[in-house]
């Protein structure tokens, strides 16, 4: 009696402690579903096609489902996700599996449209899938296990991605917005709004396979104003470079076309220190040196049919121009100089003043900015995004006047100082989707504005946006010699691989 009592006993609490681990286990399941965005948990990501154990080609599942069978072709890529440590947890412990295929069916999306493809996420293991082969298959989740420790061993000294949707910083308060206190909305910002490659965290977490397979690699930026391109040759493992050609001035007060010179030269965006794999924590030089070359055409300027505005009156010479971007270097805000310097050269002016007796030319041989940039976003799903130039430029000019057979009779710098400058830009990016932006540029006494808005996109071919400039008349002073009453100017531009 003593016996049956004693088994009766025992299959109770057997009972009892299976009841106990499966709500553990419902449990855990529904929170990992839930609170996703919310959970510190680190993952790996694989793809069967770089090689794995045999044992994974079929994994058991519990409750005697089908197994497993993962893919192995290019466009599908594994997220294995593990808590590497916690409480009374000393070693990785393995929570689910997701199979991510990767989205390459092309949609176009018109004015605004912002249901954007997306990668197809399907849970392959749960975690009660993942405590039934610990339990029952350990070979099998030793397998998995080791693709966790590899990863760890390969990249020791690298924190390993996590899944982490939000910034869990106490110091931030996001009722009235924030800023992210690493590289994340500088390469945010130049993602959607600049004209050549910056690393994007997609790239890093698929190799950057998916984005090279659907564009050839190549990333091509073009407008009726300028043209930069690249392609993923020219990468390295800190960095990227590109080409660019431009008929736009970074500094002065004048439309596209208007300072009747093009730009040609080479970009790089470098990264340096010690975290190069960690994107939004490392540091940047993102530099640009080129050659600006005058246009010796008097009729290319009213020839153009998308400026409306006066004739220029300034002229540039033959120059050496560079940008440099730095990423909070020493923790101080972002930093950006631009400058142009040319050889001072009076002849054959593109434009002059004439009178019956005599011409006149006004020249800018150099210019130089130096501003910091300060980043703003009014909530987590970053949809306002704000950034804020704050500094001063310089530039001078020249006047020189002629006889009415264009010979140089005297020349003079009538101007040389330094100015200050602010510039505030706005993107609207609803669900990770550019829509639209608009910047404004007050400096010497004028308003230089910029809006763009997308038109359409092609998932495999690029998109396009249309794009206008806009200069004000001066404000709170007369209007000087060499400046004209402001104007406007319109185009389209193509954006493909960026």
């Amino acid at each position: 009696m003593k016996k049956i009592l004693l088994l009766l006993l025992i299959f109770t609490f057997s009972l009892l402690k299976a009841q106990v681990t499966e709500d553990y286990i419902k449990k855990i399941d529904l929170k990992l579903a839930k609170d996703k965005n919310y959970l510190n948990l680190n993952y790996v990501s694989f793809n069967p096609a770089d090689g794995m154990d045999s044992l994974l080609t079929s994994i058991p599942r519990a409750l005697n489902r089908m197994p497993v069978i993962l893919n192995s072709g290019e466009e599908y890529v594994y997220k294995l996700v593990y808590l590497k440590e916690g409480v009374k947890i000393d070693s990785v412990q393995l929570l689910y599996l997701d199979e991510i295929k990767l989205n390459a069916v092309a949609s176009d999306k018109l004015f605004g449209a912002v249901n954007e493809v997306t990668d197809d996420t399907t849970r392959l293991l749960t975690f009660r899938d993942i405590y039934f082969l610990k339990k029952n298959e350990p070979a099998t989740y030793n397998a998995l296990l080791n693709i966790v420790n590899e990863n760890l061993i390969e990249n020791e000294g690298t924190p390993p991605p996590n899944i982490l949707g939000i910034n869990p910083d106490e110091k931030f308060r996001t009722e009235m917005g924030f800023s992210s206190r690493d590289n994340k909305d500088y390469l945010l910002f130049e993602n959607v709004n600049g004209r050549h490659w910056v690393p994007k965290k997609s790239d890093v977490r698929t190799g950057g396979r998916r984005r090279i397979q659907e564009t050839g690699g190549f990333r091509i930026d073009a407008s009726f104003s300028s043209i930069s391109v690249s392609h993923s040759v020219m990468d390295f493992p800190a960095g990227s470079s590109g080409l660019e050609l431009t008929a736009e001035d970074k500094i002065m007060n004048v439309l596209p076309w208007q300072s009747q010179t093009l730009s040609g030269g080479f970009r790089a965006i470098i990264g340096f220190g010690e975290n190069k794999n960690d994107i939004y924590n490392t540091s940047y030089i993102d530099a640009k040196i080129m050659a600006r070359f005058r246009l010796t055409s008097k009729d290319l300027y009213k020839n153009i049919p998308f400026i409306s505005g006066e004739k220029p009156k300034l002229n540039f010479g033959n120059a050496l121009a560079g940008e440099l971007h730095f990423t909070r270097p020493f923790t101080l805000p972002f930093i950006n100089i631009a400058f142009s310097t040319a050889k001072k050269a009076f002849d054959k002016p593109s434009f002059l003043i004439e009178n019956e007796t005599a011409k006149t030319a006004y020249f800018s041989f150099t210019q130089f900015e130096a501003s910091m940039s300060f980043y703003w976003n009014t909530n987590a799903d970053l949809e306002n995004r704000f950034r804020l130039d704050l500094g001063a430029a310089f530039f001078d000019i020249w006047k020189a006047d002629y006889s009415l057979d264009d010979e140089l009779i005297s020349k003079e710098m009538i101007q040389n100082r330094f100015q200050p400058l602010a510039e505030l830009n706005y993107s609207f990016i609803p669900e990770n989707v550019p829509l639209f932006g608009i910047s404004l540029r007050y400096f010497d006494s004028a308003v230089k504005g910029k809006f763009w808005m997308k038109l359409i996109e092609f998932q495999n071919w690029g998109g396009f946006r249309f794009e206008t400039y806009v200069i004000s008349p001066v404000f709170f002073r007369e209007q000087k010699d060499w400046e004209t009453e402001g104007g406007a100017f319109f185009q389209i531009r193509y954006r493909y691989g960026l």
